[in-house]
Formats: C-alpha cells, structure tokens, sequence
C-alpha cells in the first residue's frame, strides 16, 4: 500500500492525542490503537473500555463512558476560551 509512509508519518507526528478503543473490538483491534498510542507524542492517553465491541460504544452504557473520558480530555488540553 503506497500510502502506508504517509500514515506512519501522520501518527508520529501527532501530538496531544487520545485513543479510545474497546477490548472486543474485532473492527480496528485494541493492539492497533496501542500500537498508534505509541508511536504518538505527548500529552497523548489511551483508554481501553471493557467489555464492548466496535459499534456498542455508541450505545450507553458504553457511549457516556467515551464522553467522560473524551470531556474530561478536551477540558484538560483543549480549554474554552
């Protein structure tokens, strides 16, 4: 894939980055998530929700979960001005 460079690229040059992924995800598997967790720079944070696959993150329980961790991100990296 000729695009591959390109997306390595994007990922290292990312900074301030949270990942959310879940451990039953068989969609973008969590060691992908992890993998891109890695490679970014600072502040970076990855969370692991337990017990949902791709698309039930969309549905509560699991959605308010995600927004909690995603609030509480942009509040602390990205405030209102």
């Amino acid at each position: 894939m000729e695009n591959k460079g390109n997306e390595r690229k994007l990922v290292d040059d990312l900074k301030g980055s949270e990942f959310i992924t879940s451990d039953q995800d068989r969609l973008v598997p969590p060691e992908e998530s992890s993998a891109l967790y890695e490679r970014a720079g600072e502040p970076k944070k990855l969370v692991t929700l337990k017990g949902y696959g791709h698309y039930e993150v969309y549905r509560e329980p699991a959605f308010s979960e995600v927004m909690r961790e995603t609030i509480a991100w942009y509040q602390r990296y990205v405030p209102a001005r």
